[in-house]
């Protein structure tokens, strides 16, 4: 299937060789995965317990009838990965194949229906956003979607007919770059990993990959010469440029609101640069004063929603408080892997970097309590003690960048005012002596 699925989504996207190899290779890992989370022997045990008297059991039961959405730029992932995990848990599921996709959707229909029984999963290939409406009137459980466009259309028809549906959906926002002054010496690198990633023309999931980069202002310039591209253009319309890659595609370039609030006016961002490589391919950089001012104009830029992913180049104390602050599902530090470019999200608890679905994304927990017919109940409940050792606060501690922000600002507050009163002191003094 390797050498087979890598040049069917090569003759549907024109993905370089790596990056299609990447997504095979990350869909295969999540389904290794998966088929080691399954313990047989453990839930017969449970099974097994609760007949013989046992006092308790939980495990996870199916929610029923799955719908899967493809995603046309990361066709294979967004097929396979959620696809496994709904049938492993014990759904029937049904896809929706992408119609700029036809070749690579055959090919994976073709491997499915040869390893599964025909009657637990329906694929069904070439669909388009004008045949959504025949594919939801039935009461789906769990509805697997990876673009807006089908959230907007899906999300409400799935709805009508289970208003209790599970909806798995990343967030719809504008993936960044970040690269701050504390990478100090690693600005080579990050420029070198740029280059690879990005501007040698790769594609990949449009929501993971970054165009738009956040540079401090202080090795802006040491970031641009390194890139070594063809001359960047400076712009004061960074809102144009960035709706022409993301129209329609994130939360603020969306024409569909879905009858949410209005999007916020985009944040002013002075002295923006667009640079090209000599093949076409284009990255935005953003200057910025501070990491606040980067969490600050990301998050306004995404506008309610997040991105999916950020690339931080920074020291770990400040790629923390990045991560921390920004909000995403996915950071990665002084690192842009091939496999993030085409990895999808699906927003749940148990979503990581390289795994964006398990069992229990479609499950539900189910738990039994067995008491004894025979006997005595009169004991009444007493609640848990709290173990307050397990709460304990350290003493002391450093503090926040906002924290020391906030001293230094009313210290120099304190200042200037004091400055201010001795001034006009003397200043009415002198006056007063005239």
């Amino acid at each position: 299937m390797n050498t087979h699925s890598t040049d069917c989504t090569y003759e549907d996207l024109s993905s370089p060789t790596e990056l299609a190899t990447s997504e095979l290779t990350t869909a295969l890992d999540a389904i290794n995965a998966l088929y080691e989370q399954l313990d047989f022997h453990e839930v017969l045990a449970i099974e097994r317990n609760l007949k013989k008297g046992g006092n308790a059991a939980s495990f996870f039961v199916p929610l029923g009838m799955t719908l899967i959405v493809q995603l046309s730029s990361s066709p294979i992932i967004s097929t396979l990965c959620p696809l496994a995990a709904a049938l492993a848990a014990g759904n029937p599921t049904i896809v929706l194949g992408s119609p700029t996709v036809s070749a690579t959707s055959v090919l994976l229909e073709e491997v499915v229906l040869e390893a599964l029984d025909h009657e637990a999963f329906h694929f069904e290939n070439s669909v388009d956003a004008s045949r959504y409406e025949s594919f939801t009137q039935e009461p789906y459980a769990t509805v697997v979607v990876h673009s807006l466009e089908a959230s907007h259309t899906i999300g409400l028809l799935v709805r009508n007919a289970n208003p209790s549906v599970r909806i798995l959906e990343p967030y719809y926002g504008i993936p960044a770059g970040i690269i701050d002054r504390s990478a100090g010496g690693s600005t080579g690198a990050a420029v070198k990993q740029i280059r690879k990633s990005v501007l040698d023309g790769s594609k990949g999931n449009p929501f993971r990959f970054p165009r738009l980069f956040f540079v401090d202002e202080s090795v802006i310039v040491s970031v641009k010469n390194k890139l070594n591209t063809q001359q960047g253009k400076a712009t004061s319309k960074l809102d144009e440029w960035l709706r022409k890659y993301y129209s329609g595609s994130v939360t603020r370039y969306s024409t569909k609101t879905g009858g949410k609030k209005q999007i916020s006016e985009f944040p002013r961002v002075d002295a923006a640069e667009i640079v090209r490589s000599t093949d076409g391919s284009e990255i935005a950089l953003v200057p910025t004063r501070s990491l606040d001012h980067t969490i600050d104009l990301l998050n306004k830029i995404n506008a309610g929603t997040g991105s999916q992913v950020i690339y931080v180049f920074a020291g770990g104390k400040e790629a923390f408080y990045l991560g921390n602050f920004i909000t995403t599902s996915h950071v990665y530090i002084n690192e842009i892997p091939n496999h993030s470019l085409v990895l999808t999200a699906g927003r749940s608890a148990t979503d990581t970097t390289t795994h964006a679905y398990r069992l229990e994304d479609f499950s539900e927990l189910k738990t039994m309590l067995q008491v004894s017919p025979v006997g005595s109940h009169s004991n009444a409940r007493r609640p848990a003690k709290l173990n307050a050792k397990k709460v304990k606060q350290f003493q002391g501690g450093r503090m926040s960048y906002f924290e020391q922000g906030l001293i230094l600002g009313a210290a120099m507050g304190l200042v200037a005012l004091t400055s201010l009163g001795f001034l006009s002191y003397r200043s009415l003094k002198a006056y007063s002596l005239r």
